[in-house]
């Protein structure tokens, strides 16, 4: 790729963000639509706060960005496939193979475990490259493509499991020291994982040609492609590098959980969609972009946390969440003219 492609990738890009401001909004509008994400998590950050004692404390606060770190790493593979115009939904049933096969792999059968952990990568990176062929060559709509593959891993780990959830007792030390060694006695490592997934994409989708590239491709295929983007080439980027993200984001949780658990993936499948849709509400005003999908997160975490401090029923977190995906799909349907191509079927 020229420079001068690169700038005309960036034209575009700025021709987007300007498209997806809508029309003209009076400064205090504007500023809680751009801005309202990160108001409301500070907000309910001093609200819980005060509600409960124990919230703000240092510990805590790093227990519950170490709870939103897996939705996070998952919430910022999913932003940059939805940037490129498409979506995925096999994510979190692609993690799971990963924890599964890592625990499997080291504890029954005894395999080196870094050797594991880089195979359990590779597997899920080769379920990304699948999705891009099936969606890129093949012409799948990729909702449809990733909700069949959705299907299909979900029964290969109840196969592998037999349906239950498989402890071994004696896995090597250092099994745990990516999901739950504690840095300085204070920080989980996943949050380790999920602050460097954050710079990482930051820095790509925002300061790197490709990122931009990304965008544009998002924006209009015919467009990129008439500046010379490899659109095709872009598009399968994008669900690789979902892949790679899945495969590190499963190896953290059955580091975590300790087990190979079938569906411990499950989980973190909506909240990751609602902090990609939620974050897209965040500066770019119906873009989905990888600060606000970190901030979006942290706010999801802090919900839930609270929720949990405060002693209220699992329903309450899901029906909150339900009502914010809502709220989140709404505001970018809003704001973002066409809305995400990536959701649509077809």
């Amino acid at each position: 790729m020229t420079a001068e492609k690169a700038a005309q990738a960036d034209a575009k890009l700025n021709t987007l963000r300007e498209e997806s401001g809508g029309k003209r909004r009076n400064p205090v509008a504007t500023f809680m639509i751009r801005y309202g994400v990160l108001a409301v998590t500070v907000g309910l950050f001093i609200m819980f706060s005060f509600m409960s004692p124990r919230f703000a404390s240092a510990r805590n606060i790093f227990v519950l960005i170490g709870q939103g770190s897996i939705i996070g790493l998952l919430a910022l593979g999913l932003t940059n496939i939805i940037v490129v115009g498409e979506f995925d939904i096999s994510f979190a049933a692609v993690a799971t193979l990963a924890g599964v096969l890592s625990v499997v792999f080291i504890g029954s059968l005894g395999l080196n475990m870094y050797l594991v952990w880089i195979l359990c990568v590779a597997i899920a990176v080769g379920f990304g490259l699948w999705n891009a062929f099936a969606v890129v060559k093949i012409g799948m709509p990729s909702f449809i493509a990733t909700i069949a593959l959705m299907a299909l891993i979900t029964g290969v780990n109840k196969w592998i499991t037999g349906g239950s959830v498989l402890y071994y007792a004696f896995m090597p030390p250092g099994f745990k020291s990516i999901g739950r060694a504690m840095v300085a006695n204070l920080i989980p490592s996943p949050v380790l994982w999920f602050a460097v997934g954050a710079i990482a994409f930051i820095l790509f989708l925002d300061y790197t040609y490709i990122g931009r590239y990304f965008y544009a491709v998002g924006g209009s295929r015919e467009a990129a492609r008439r500046v010379g983007i490899k659109v095709q080439r872009v598009r399968m980027l994008a669900f690789v590098i979902m892949g790679l993200i899945a495969g590190v984001s499963g190896i953290v949780m059955a580091s975590m959980f300790g087990v190979g658990n079938p569906v411990m993936g499950d989980s973190f499948l909506f909240p990751a969609i609602i902090a990609t849709f939620l974050g897209a509400i965040f500066l770019r005003e119906g873009l989905p972009n990888a600060f606000g999908t970190v901030v979006a997160a942290i706010l999801l975490a802090i919900i839930a946390n609270g929720l949990t401090l405060l002693g209220l029923p699992l329903y309450v977190k899901e029906i909150t969440e339900g009502v914010i995906l809502l709220a989140a799909v709404g505001a970018v349907s809003t704001l973002k003219p066409g809305g995400i191509p990536g959701v649509k079927i077809g």
